[in-house]
């Protein structure tokens, strides 16, 4: 089996090629004209004001009470065609209001003659804080029932400055050479993974029983991370949802994103089973750690409707940190029981 410094020079001819293919290689090519013109519509209050100036929109909001933004009707769209908006956006000490939608936003929102279709994917900015200029860029397949669409950019209860340029609403079709570096690079970090668990098995001196755990672990870790975004999605919301339906005192003692509790829970238990199973130091399962923790994250550039977050790795290597930990003092308890007898 590969050594681990194999696998580290492998991660690393990975991550850069990841990164540099998800920045060429775009998954869509256009296909058709410019849907947006310059006929804007301002939605504002006396706390609010809209600056649109050489093709730059600046919306500013002191009260959180109120929305403030301008709006865009698009033309009748054929179903099935998939649109990208896209725009360069910052924002300027934005508060966000109570509820998760009250951010600085850019949206494309589908009515069907009676309602807004909120089930769909609308968002294509969401930002709070103050961010730098950024290119933003979102894909959104119109629905068959979609007799109106239009584009909004709005503080949404919140309060700051969003700025916007370089708008744009194209139609798109997919790009064949994205599919197959998507489908390469995949199965490049499926290997590297497999690879890493076969040496983490091979410098195992314990258990079928413990090799299946370690195994087990690295499988839940790698297809949990890598599930497309709206399969994860409807797999968090049901237990979500089951959870509050069986006991309504879990939602207030624990309001956390439970896609984060899972980070940390599977990693805990990785960190655990690393431990009790590698006779290797503390720096290997670190790196073992990182590299499952970041590779998993990076590969989400080419997986559906997912998005790797720093943040995210950091909890995994946290999580992974917190089992570690607990397995050696465990270990050095049970060891000095032993001597004691």
């Amino acid at each position: 089996m590969p050594t681990l410094k194999t696998h580290g020079i492998f991660f690393l001819i990975m991550t850069c090629a990841t990164l540099l293919l998800h920045e060429w290689v775009p998954p869509y090519l256009p296909n058709g004209g410019e849907l947006l013109t310059e006929d804007w519509h301002a939605r504002t209050t006396q706390a609010g004001r809209i600056d649109i100036e050489d093709g730059t929109i600046t919306l500013h909001s002191t009260s959180a009470q109120v929305d403030t933004g301008v709006v865009q009707y698009i033309a009748p769209v054929v179903p099935d065609t998939i649109l990208m908006l896209s725009a360069d956006a910052r924002s300027t000490a934005v508060v966000a209001g109570t509820k998760p939608w009250h951010q600085a936003r850019l949206l494309l929102i589908q009515h069907n003659g009676q309602r807004n279709r909120w089930d769909l994917s609308i968002a294509a900015i969401s930002l709070i804080g103050t961010q730098p200029w950024e290119n933003h860029r979102a894909y959104f397949t119109v629905a068959p029932d979609t007799q109106n669409i239009r584009v909004m950019a709005e503080l949404s209860h919140a309060t700051g400055s969003l700025q916007l340029k370089n708008i744009h609403l194209v139609p798109v079709s997919e790009n064949p050479a994205y599919f197959w570096i998507q489908s390469g690079l995949l199965v490049s970090w499926s290997i590297l993974f497999l690879l890493l668990l076969g040496t983490c098995l091979s410098i195992s001196g314990h258990t079928f029983l413990k090799r299946l755990t370690l195994a087990l672990a690295f499988a839940t870790i790698v297809i949990g991370t890598t599930l497309p975004g709206k399969i994860k999605n409807q797999i968090s919301e049901e237990v979500t949802a089951q959870i509050h339906a069986d006991d309504q005192s879990f939602k207030a003692i624990l309001p956390w994103d439970l896609s984060k509790v899972w980070h940390v829970v599977v990693f805990f238990l990785l960190g655990l089973t690393l431990k009790a199973t590698l006779k290797q130091s503390w720096f290997i399962h670190l790196i073992i750690l990182i590299l499952l923790a970041t590779g998993t994250e990076l590969a989400q550039l080419f997986i559906s409707n997912r998005s790797p977050l720093i943040t995210d790795s950091l909890i995994d290597v946290a999580g992974g940190l917190g089992g570690l930990m607990l397995m050696t003092l465990f270990l050095r308890i049970k060891q000095r029981e032993k001597s004691m007898h």
